[in-house]
C-alpha cells in the first residue's frame, strides 16, 4: 500500500513535503527505509493520476493533496481492505491456537 501511505503522508505535512522528508517519515513511522529509486517514481505516478500535484522549487520538488475527495476514497478504499486481512488473520490465528490445544 505504498501509494496510500505516501498520499496520507504528503496530506499529513504542512509544507516541507518534498520527497526526501517523505521517505524520513516512512523510516520514522514504519521502520522502511526505501530508495529514492522506489519513492520518486510512486509520487510522479501519483502526480500523474491526479491525487497529487507538484511544484518544482529550485532544487526539489514539493507534493501537496490535489484531489482530496479522491485522495479521501483510495484511503477508505486501502482501511477496508486492510481491516478485512486483519480480521482474516486473527481468524487464523484463533485457528492455530484450537489446533494447539
Amino acid at each position: 500500500s505504498l501509494p496510500e501511505l505516501l498520499m496520507l503522508l504528503v496530506g499529513l505535512r504542512d509544507g516541507d513535503t518534498h520527497g526526501k522528508g517523505v521517505m524520513e517519515d516512512l523510516n520514522r513511522f514504519f521502520g522502511a527505509q526505501l530508495s529514492p529509486g522506489t519513492v520518486y517514481p510512486m509520487l510522479h505516478d501519483l502526480e500523474e493520476e491526479g491525487f497529487l500535484e507538484m511544484r518544482e522549487l529550485v532544487q526539489t520538488k514539493e507534493y501537496a493533496i490535489d484531489d482530496g475527495e479522491a485522495v479521501r476514497n483510495e484511503l477508505h478504499e486501502a482501511m477496508t481492505q486492510h481491516l478485512a486481512l486483519g480480521m482474516v488473520f486473527h481468524r487464523a490465528l484463533d485457528e492455530f491456537d484450537a489446533s494447539d490445544d
